[in-house]
Protein backbone atom coordinates (compact mmCIF):
# COMPACT_ATOMS: atom_id res chain seq x y z
CA UNK A 1 0.00 0.00 0.00
CA UNK A 2 1.41 3.60 -0.73
CA UNK A 3 2.11 6.23 2.06
CA UNK A 4 2.17 9.77 1.62
CA UNK A 5 5.43 11.52 3.20
CA UNK A 6 5.71 15.23 3.93
CA UNK A 7 8.56 16.90 4.34
CA UNK A 8 8.57 20.22 6.02
CA UNK A 9 7.43 22.79 3.17
CA UNK A 10 5.59 20.38 0.97
CA UNK A 11 4.45 16.97 0.05
CA UNK A 12 6.37 13.66 -2.01
CA UNK A 13 4.66 10.86 -2.23
CA UNK A 14 6.20 7.53 -2.02
CA UNK A 15 5.20 3.89 -3.27
CA UNK A 16 6.34 1.54 -0.76
CA UNK A 17 7.34 -1.78 -2.19
CA UNK A 18 7.67 -5.08 -0.85
CA UNK A 19 11.46 -5.14 -1.55
CA UNK A 20 11.83 -2.08 0.68
CA UNK A 21 9.94 -3.59 3.05
CA UNK A 22 11.65 -6.50 3.69
CA UNK A 23 15.09 -4.62 3.57
CA UNK A 24 13.59 -2.38 6.19
CA UNK A 25 12.44 -5.87 8.12
CA UNK A 26 16.24 -6.63 7.93
CA UNK A 27 18.10 -3.79 8.83
CA UNK A 28 15.93 -2.64 11.62
CA UNK A 29 16.04 -4.25 15.11
CA UNK A 30 13.03 -5.95 16.43
CA UNK A 31 12.44 -8.11 19.35
CA UNK A 32 14.44 -11.38 19.04
CA UNK A 33 12.27 -14.71 18.17
CA UNK A 34 8.98 -12.55 17.04
CA UNK A 35 7.43 -14.52 14.20
CA UNK A 36 4.89 -12.61 12.43
CA UNK A 37 2.95 -14.04 9.31
CA UNK A 38 3.40 -10.79 7.12
CA UNK A 39 5.27 -7.15 7.76
CA UNK A 40 2.26 -5.73 9.39
CA UNK A 41 1.78 -1.76 9.78
CA UNK A 42 4.44 -0.57 11.33
CA UNK A 43 7.40 -2.13 9.14
CA UNK A 44 5.38 -0.55 6.38
CA UNK A 45 4.82 2.95 7.82
CA UNK A 46 8.84 2.11 9.09
CA UNK A 47 9.46 1.50 5.23
CA UNK A 48 7.90 4.59 4.67
CA UNK A 49 9.94 6.58 7.19
CA UNK A 50 13.40 5.22 6.21
CA UNK A 51 12.76 6.23 2.54
CA UNK A 52 12.03 9.76 3.42
CA UNK A 53 14.51 10.35 5.69
CA UNK A 54 14.50 14.07 6.68
CA UNK A 55 17.55 14.52 8.48
CA UNK A 56 18.27 17.15 11.10
CA UNK A 57 16.01 19.25 11.75
CA UNK A 58 13.03 17.32 11.86
CA UNK A 59 9.66 16.51 13.84
CA UNK A 60 7.70 13.79 14.91
CA UNK A 61 4.68 13.60 17.14
CA UNK A 62 3.47 11.55 20.03
CA UNK A 63 0.30 11.44 21.45
CA UNK A 64 -1.57 7.82 23.28
CA UNK A 65 -4.86 6.88 24.37
CA UNK A 66 -6.92 7.95 21.60
CA UNK A 67 -9.43 4.73 21.43
CA UNK A 68 -10.88 6.18 18.28
CA UNK A 69 -13.07 8.55 20.35
CA UNK A 70 -14.85 11.29 17.99
CA UNK A 71 -12.04 13.43 20.11
CA UNK A 72 -9.28 11.43 18.39
CA UNK A 73 -11.10 12.30 14.83
CA UNK A 74 -10.73 15.63 15.32
CA UNK A 75 -7.12 15.36 16.61
CA UNK A 76 -6.40 13.56 13.26
CA UNK A 77 -7.61 16.83 12.09
CA UNK A 78 -4.79 18.58 13.82
CA UNK A 79 -2.46 16.52 12.58
CA UNK A 80 -2.82 16.02 9.22
CA UNK A 81 -2.73 20.62 9.36
CA UNK A 82 0.89 20.29 11.34
CA UNK A 83 3.08 20.21 8.52
CA UNK A 84 6.19 20.34 10.44
CA UNK A 85 5.74 16.81 11.24
CA UNK A 86 7.35 13.82 9.51
CA UNK A 87 5.86 11.48 11.35
CA UNK A 88 3.86 10.37 14.31
CA UNK A 89 4.01 8.00 16.92
CA UNK A 90 1.04 6.44 18.92
CA UNK A 91 1.66 5.32 22.85
CA UNK A 92 -0.71 2.64 22.88
CA UNK A 93 -4.51 2.01 23.56
CA UNK A 94 -5.48 2.44 19.94
CA UNK A 95 -8.89 1.08 20.66
CA UNK A 96 -11.17 0.34 23.55
CA UNK A 97 -10.92 -3.39 23.44
CA UNK A 98 -8.49 -5.51 21.04
CA UNK A 99 -11.42 -6.38 17.66
CA UNK A 100 -10.91 -6.96 14.45
CA UNK A 101 -13.64 -3.93 13.53
CA UNK A 102 -12.36 -1.88 15.87
CA UNK A 103 -8.43 -1.68 14.64
CA UNK A 104 -10.25 -1.52 11.22
CA UNK A 105 -11.47 2.14 12.30
CA UNK A 106 -8.79 3.27 13.88
CA UNK A 107 -6.29 2.35 10.67
CA UNK A 108 -8.69 4.31 8.84
CA UNK A 109 -8.48 7.31 10.89
CA UNK A 110 -4.52 7.26 10.79
CA UNK A 111 -4.63 6.61 6.96
CA UNK A 112 -6.10 10.03 6.82
CA UNK A 113 -2.98 11.91 8.57
CA UNK A 114 -0.82 11.95 5.36
CA UNK A 115 2.29 10.83 7.22
CA UNK A 116 3.45 7.44 8.43
CA UNK A 117 1.94 6.73 11.66
CA UNK A 118 3.37 3.97 14.34
CA UNK A 119 2.33 2.56 16.92
CA UNK A 120 2.77 0.32 20.10
CA UNK A 121 0.64 -1.79 22.18
CA UNK A 122 -1.65 -0.85 25.28
CA UNK A 123 -3.61 -2.93 27.85
CA UNK A 124 -6.62 -2.04 26.17
CA UNK A 125 -5.12 -3.40 22.64
CA UNK A 126 -4.54 -6.69 24.13
CA UNK A 127 -6.78 -9.80 25.48
CA UNK A 128 -5.74 -10.34 29.01
CA UNK A 129 -1.77 -10.39 27.81
CA UNK A 130 -2.27 -12.23 24.51
CA UNK A 131 -1.07 -10.24 21.57
CA UNK A 132 -1.81 -11.91 18.71
CA UNK A 133 -4.50 -10.18 16.84
CA UNK A 134 -2.19 -7.11 17.37
CA UNK A 135 1.18 -9.07 16.07
CA UNK A 136 -1.11 -9.94 13.26
CA UNK A 137 -2.20 -6.21 12.13
CA UNK A 138 0.46 -4.23 13.26
CA UNK A 139 3.81 -6.50 13.84
CA UNK A 140 6.37 -7.17 16.31
CA UNK A 141 5.16 -5.44 19.93
CA UNK A 142 8.32 -3.85 20.32
CA UNK A 143 10.84 -2.47 18.04
CA UNK A 144 13.92 0.18 17.23
CA UNK A 145 15.33 2.30 14.51
CA UNK A 146 17.62 5.26 14.46
CA UNK A 147 17.24 8.23 12.31
CA UNK A 148 19.99 11.36 11.87
CA UNK A 149 21.65 9.64 14.80
CA UNK A 150 18.81 9.51 16.82
CA UNK A 151 17.77 6.02 18.55
CA UNK A 152 14.31 5.25 18.86
CA UNK A 153 13.49 2.33 21.56
CA UNK A 154 9.52 1.24 21.12
CA UNK A 155 8.72 -0.62 24.27
CA UNK A 156 5.78 -3.23 25.13
CA UNK A 157 4.70 -3.36 28.53
CA UNK A 158 1.44 -3.73 28.15
CA UNK A 159 1.25 -6.50 30.25
CA UNK A 160 1.29 -3.07 33.19
CA UNK A 161 3.80 -5.44 34.86
CA UNK A 162 6.87 -4.93 33.08
CA UNK A 163 9.07 -6.31 30.32
CA UNK A 164 10.31 -10.52 30.56
CA UNK A 165 14.10 -10.96 30.68
CA UNK A 166 14.04 -11.61 26.72
CA UNK A 167 13.53 -7.48 26.27
CA UNK A 168 15.30 -6.51 28.83
CA UNK A 169 18.55 -8.42 27.22
CA UNK A 170 17.05 -7.11 23.87
CA UNK A 171 16.93 -3.61 25.61
CA UNK A 172 19.66 -2.71 26.73
CA UNK A 173 21.36 -4.24 23.55
CA UNK A 174 19.84 -1.02 22.17
CA UNK A 175 21.06 1.13 24.91
CA UNK A 176 24.68 0.45 24.65
CA UNK A 177 24.55 0.70 20.67
CA UNK A 178 26.26 4.02 19.87
CA UNK A 179 23.49 6.31 19.04
CA UNK A 180 23.63 10.74 19.35
CA UNK A 181 20.42 10.95 21.42
CA UNK A 182 18.02 7.96 22.70
CA UNK A 183 13.88 8.15 23.33
CA UNK A 184 12.23 5.58 24.80
CA UNK A 185 9.12 4.97 24.43
CA UNK A 186 5.92 2.62 26.22
CA UNK A 187 2.67 2.76 27.21
CA UNK A 188 2.29 2.03 31.09
CA UNK A 189 4.75 4.58 32.81
CA UNK A 190 7.75 3.81 35.15
CA UNK A 191 5.92 5.44 37.81
CA UNK A 192 2.81 7.59 38.01
CA UNK A 193 4.18 11.88 38.87
CA UNK A 194 0.22 12.60 39.60
CA UNK A 195 -0.14 10.03 42.35
CA UNK A 196 -0.11 10.83 45.96
CA UNK A 197 2.45 10.39 47.75
CA UNK A 198 2.86 6.81 48.99
CA UNK A 199 0.73 5.53 46.06
CA UNK A 200 1.86 3.47 42.81
CA UNK A 201 -0.84 5.12 40.93
CA UNK A 202 -1.78 4.27 37.19
CA UNK A 203 1.93 2.92 36.40
CA UNK A 204 3.56 -0.50 36.07
CA UNK A 205 2.36 -2.17 39.00
CA UNK A 206 5.57 -3.90 40.18
CA UNK A 207 7.52 -1.62 42.21
CA UNK A 208 10.79 -3.74 42.06
CA UNK A 209 10.48 -4.17 37.71
CA UNK A 210 9.68 -0.54 37.93
CA UNK A 211 12.47 0.49 39.81
CA UNK A 212 15.04 -1.59 37.66
CA UNK A 213 13.80 0.14 34.15
CA UNK A 214 14.02 3.50 35.68
CA UNK A 215 17.86 1.98 37.14
CA UNK A 216 18.40 0.82 33.27
CA UNK A 217 17.55 3.78 31.73
CA UNK A 218 19.12 6.58 33.77
CA UNK A 219 22.31 4.57 33.95
CA UNK A 220 22.57 4.66 29.75
CA UNK A 221 21.22 8.35 30.38
CA UNK A 222 18.40 8.22 28.04
CA UNK A 223 17.15 11.60 26.66
CA UNK A 224 13.34 11.34 27.34
CA UNK A 225 10.75 8.68 27.88
CA UNK A 226 7.26 8.80 26.55
CA UNK A 227 4.46 7.33 27.93
CA UNK A 228 0.52 7.15 27.68
CA UNK A 229 -1.60 5.33 29.66
CA UNK A 230 -2.35 8.22 31.94
CA UNK A 231 -4.73 10.25 30.07
CA UNK A 232 -3.71 13.72 30.82
CA UNK A 233 0.03 15.69 30.68
CA UNK A 234 2.72 15.37 32.86
CA UNK A 235 6.29 15.81 32.95
CA UNK A 236 8.76 14.34 35.90
CA UNK A 237 12.14 13.29 36.34
CA UNK A 238 13.75 10.93 38.82
CA UNK A 239 17.04 9.05 38.84
CA UNK A 240 18.26 11.61 36.08
CA UNK A 241 15.23 9.78 33.45
CA UNK A 242 13.04 12.71 32.14
CA UNK A 243 9.49 11.01 31.57
CA UNK A 244 7.05 13.11 29.39
CA UNK A 245 2.99 11.70 30.02
CA UNK A 246 1.24 12.43 26.93
CA UNK A 247 -2.51 10.47 26.89
CA UNK A 248 -4.52 13.01 25.93
CA UNK A 249 -5.43 11.54 22.35
CA UNK A 250 -8.82 11.12 22.92
CA UNK A 251 -10.18 8.48 25.72
CA UNK A 252 -11.57 10.56 28.80
CA UNK A 253 -9.51 12.60 31.03
CA UNK A 254 -8.16 11.77 33.89
CA UNK A 255 -9.79 14.46 36.21
CA UNK A 256 -10.01 17.75 36.22
CA UNK A 257 -6.54 18.47 37.32
CA UNK A 258 -5.67 21.98 36.00
CA UNK A 259 -2.48 22.18 33.82
CA UNK A 260 -2.75 18.35 32.98
CA UNK A 261 -6.11 17.16 32.11
CA UNK A 262 -6.57 18.46 28.27
CA UNK A 263 -6.54 16.69 24.94
CA UNK A 264 -3.32 17.49 23.25
CA UNK A 265 -0.01 15.75 21.43
CA UNK A 266 3.35 16.34 21.98
CA UNK A 267 5.36 18.41 18.69
CA UNK A 268 8.96 16.77 19.01
CA UNK A 269 11.70 18.60 17.28
CA UNK A 270 15.16 17.26 16.80
CA UNK A 271 17.77 19.32 15.74
CA UNK A 272 21.50 19.46 15.87
CA UNK A 273 21.42 21.64 19.08
CA UNK A 274 19.47 18.92 20.75
CA UNK A 275 15.89 18.08 21.08
CA UNK A 276 12.57 20.00 21.86
CA UNK A 277 9.31 19.16 23.03
CA UNK A 278 6.27 21.24 22.67
CA UNK A 279 2.13 20.55 23.69
CA UNK A 280 0.16 20.98 21.31
CA UNK A 281 -3.64 21.57 22.76
CA UNK A 282 -5.86 20.24 20.52
CA UNK A 283 -8.72 23.27 21.84
CA UNK A 284 -5.96 26.54 22.16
Amino acid sequence: MPFTTRKPGGLTIKKITLSVLWTLLINAVIGPGIAVARPGHNPAALAAIEKNNPGLPFSFAFLGDSRNTPVFTAMAKKLTADKSLSFTIIGGDLVNAPRQAAFATFLRRIDTLGIPALVLPGNHDVDKNDESMYRRIFGPPYYAFTMAGTRFIILDDSNQTGIDARQWAWLEKQLRAPARHRLVFMHVPPWDPGADRGERGHCLKNADAAEALIGLLGKYRVDFVFASHIHAFYQSRRQGVKLIISGGAGARLDGPAPGHAFYHYLRITVAGSGIKTEVVNLRP
